[in-house]
């Protein structure tokens, strides 16, 4: 792969990790400034027991959910991509560190040289007495013939 599509790729999932990273504000941003404070279409002036005389707002749906249109943040969009994102990360952060374990046994045993080969065989030569090989037909001293 060439360098020049090295960065193209780099600069695209930086953008990427960017955008997702936004998306979830930017998402909901959009939903709060579509949201109609007065969702019963009752006038303001009413004050009935449901909203402990507060004026009609985000507040008198229930105390617990403040702004918005639902307890979740985002509107609920995320939800699957975070409980994703909460069993990737764990995972891959023990990947990361078994790979890593692994990969430095595997380079510390490659620190030892394996054992060096015996020597072949040799028998000297009954004429000059130089060492020879067996097998061997000729001395590679004299040249007699074994």
């Amino acid at each position: 792969m060439s360098k020049t599509w090295k960065w193209i790729l780099g600069i695209l999932v930086g953008l990427l990790i960017v955008a997702l990273i936004a998306a979830p504000f930017i998402w909901r941003s959009t939903m709060l400034a579509n949201v109609d404070t007065n969702q019963l279409g009752v006038p303001r002036a009413w004050d009935g027991p449901r909203n402990n005389g507060r004026a009609f707002d985000n507040w008198n749906r229930h105390p617990m959910l403040a702004v918005g249109r639902s307890a979740m943040p985002f509107g609920g969009l995320f939800m699957g991509l975070g409980m994703l994102l909460s069993l990737i990360l764990p995972a891959g952060v023990l990947f990361v560190i078994i790979y890593g374990a692994v990969r430095l046994a595997i380079k510390n045993g490659q620190t030892t040289l394996p054992p060096a080969a015996a020597p072949p065989a040799t028998h000297p030569c009954p004429k000059c007495g130089f060492a020879v090989q067996a097998g061997w037909k000729h001395c590679p001293e004299c040249g007699a013939k074994q």
